[in-house]
């Protein structure tokens, strides 16, 4: 088609990217927008619990992407070419939900079973292979029991993720963003009103 030529002009199409971009985006970072909040909330507790999320996040995060964005992304094209109708996306949704179920079950059930195990082996054994003593094993009871109260909601991060691509394939962008704010905004509640009281139990000796 030759070479474009610049232009200031913006166009139905750019206009309707533009309107969708800012909620968009707000609903997408709604997990790393939570990471943030569980940091800044981490601070006001007892020292180590920043690192101990900083320990956990990596896991938690690479269990979404590797089983819950991965069918998300897949999904969300079919979706949008999908001329069926709403019943055609509702079957597609339900299959993808079924899809990201097991896999979530499975690690949720490991990471509240054998947390230990797999905290231990990446931090604790590694630490120990390069000579370092920093990780102990107090600090992979305490990471253990982090991931596994993190785990308890992969399946619904991981379901809501699938369920936010019909709404975007739908072409409703603000619904997600309006949910990923008040999903945000409960969880801070919550976890300002709970840390207060598990910021009492101790792990290991004083």
């Amino acid at each position: 088609g030759g070479l474009g030529r610049p232009s200031l002009t913006i166009d139905p199409e750019l206009r309707e990217v533009l309107r969708r971009f800012v909620p968009a985006v707000g609903g997408r970072g709604v997990v790393q927008l939570s990471s943030y909040v569980d940091l800044a909330l981490a601070s006001f507790l007892v020292s180590g619990a920043i690192a101990t999320i900083g320990y956990v996040m990596p896991l938690y995060l690479l269990s979404i992407a590797v089983f819950g964005f991965s069918v998300a992304v897949s999904e969300l094209t079919e979706m949008s070419r999908s001329v069926a109708g709403l019943d055609a996306v509702a079957a597609r949704v339900r299959s993808a939900q079924r899809r990201v179920l097991l896999p979530a079950g499975l690690v949720t059930a490991g990471a509240i079973g054998a947390g230990g195990v797999v905290v231990g082996s990446l931090y604790e054994f590694v630490n120990d292979l390069v000579g370092r003593s920093t990780f102990s094993s107090q600090d992979t009871t305490a990471v253990a029991l982090t991931l596994a109260a993190f785990a308890v909601g992969l399946p619904a991060a991981m379901v809501a993720r699938v369920s936010q691509n019909a709404l975007y394939a739908l072409g409703d962008v603000r619904g997600p963003a309006r949910i990923a704010i008040a999903r945000l905004g409960v969880g801070a509640v919550l976890g300002f009103v709970l840390m207060l009281q598990f910021d009492r139990i101790v792990v290991g000796d004083i």
